[in-house]
């Protein structure tokens, strides 16, 4: 029995989606492959990285199986490029969102 592999694609995933946000304001990115069999793998980045969410446990969540990054209490230290990557067996794609933090803290934080 032959299987055939799809990879996957994200909409949006051509342009860089830039987000500014107010701190404490909450902001949402999302994931959402529209093809890919077998069904993708979601992994996010901040700056290149691999998301650490045990550090910022309180302020980041993942829901949806992963597919949406929520920032609860967005801060200073929120701001970067967050991307997000889908893969499976057949390719990959990914989606870069660029987010801003503005206000008071943010400059405090850069005074100090």
């Amino acid at each position: 029995m032959c299987f055939q592999t799809v990879p996957p694609r994200l909409p949006g995933s051509r342009t860089d989606t830039e987000l500014s946000v107010n701190v404490e304001q909450r902001v949402q990115m999302e994931c959402h492959p529209s093809r890919g069999l077998p069904e993708p793998s979601v992994t996010w980045l901040k700056d290149g990285e691999p998301l650490q969410l045990l550090n910022h446990s309180r302020d980041i969540r993942l829901v949806r199986a992963g597919r949406v990054l929520q920032i609860l209490s967005a801060g200073v230290e929120h701001a970067g490029i967050y991307t997000c990557k889908v893969e499976n067996k057949a390719g990959q794609d990914q989606r870069r969102y660029m987010l801003s933090v503005h206000g008071l803290a943010a400059l405090n934080y850069f005074m100090l």
